[in-house]
């Protein structure tokens, strides 16, 4: 005689191995899960903001606070030096940031996120992996970092070549005035005049005052070669004051001055190489 009772007890399953069956289930959905600071997507833009300003958002599946930086650069590819870099936290699964840039230019924009200048523990240790060939995952130092590049722009391509063209030749003007008051310079030192020196000041002084190095400020467009044209003005005050010295037998204060022309002609090629690499790409 079969038992079928037994049977039947052999193939249901008891109590407690249906619950240990669920149990096993739950724990690998909270596996698969995983963490909540796992990245679920990061997306970005530009446009001008309500002033007018470069405004950069987009969505970032992460938890509030986690830091996003951003960072654009005014048309790198035609010279420009301007640029701005911020963090901003993630709200709501969204970021946004007004970058204060109005520059009627076109912008490269990169936002990034890394668990290199976040809080520990807010973002996953193992880096994560997407499908969006836009999106670029590397490995780093601290972990690991990803970022998303674009593009935007404030105005039209006419405004950017005008608005570049514009700050190219006030810059490229005071480089040659620079330039008069390096070559007036050498002749007085050549021929070792002390009563023109005092008329070279003030004619140098002048030049200056119709130029942008009249400023305090720094041009926001090319700043490097602003700074450059700074440079050339500091050693020509110095070769001026060396100069002087040498011919007034003030010869301790020689020695603070500058010895040679050699400060200044550096100077002036650093300035006249910028110039020319921002004209090529202007063009």
């Amino acid at each position: 005689m079969v038992n079928l009772g037994a049977d039947r007890a052999l193939c249901e399953p008891t109590v407690p191995s249906f619950f240990t069956f669920h149990l096993a289930a739950l724990a690998l959905l909270v596996i698969a899960c995983g963490s909540s600071s796992r990245v679920a997507r990061f997306t970005g833009a530009a446009a001008a903001g309500p002033t007018g300003a470069l405004v950069v958002s987009g969505e970032c599946g992460v938890p509030d606070g986690v830091l996003v930086l951003m960072r654009a650069q005014g048309a790198p590819q035609l010279g420009a030096q301007i640029e701005q870099a911020t963090l901003t936290p993630v709200r709501g699964g969204h970021y946004a940031a007004d970058l204060g840039l109005y520059e009627t230019l076109s912008y490269h924009i990169v936002v990034m996120i890394s668990p290199a200048w976040n809080a520990p523990n807010a973002l996953p240790k193992a880096p994560p992996s997407f499908r969006d060939p836009a999106l670029i995952v590397s490995r780093t130092r601290d972990g690991w970092q990803m970022r998303r590049e674009f593009d935007a722009r404030l105005g039209a391509p006419e405004q950017e070549k005008q608005l570049l063209a514009d700050h190219l030749r006030l810059a490229t003007d005071a480089l040659r005035a620079l330039e008069l008051s390096a070559k007036n310079l050498h002749a007085l030192d050549d021929k070792s005049d002390r009563g023109d020196l005092a008329r070279w000041l003030r004619l140098h002084l002048e030049r200056q005052r119709g130029s942008v190095l009249v400023h305090e400020g720094i041009d926001p467009i090319f700043p490097l070669l602003h700074g450059q044209l700074r440079e050339i003005d500091t050693a020509l005050l110095k070769r001026y004051h060396a100069i002087l010295a040498r011919l007034t037998g003030a010869t301790t204060e020689l020695d603070k001055m500058s010895k040679s022309w050699q400060t200044v002609d550096r100077a002036l090629e650093k300035a006249r190489q910028t110039v020319a690499d921002i004209e090529a790409k202007i063009r």
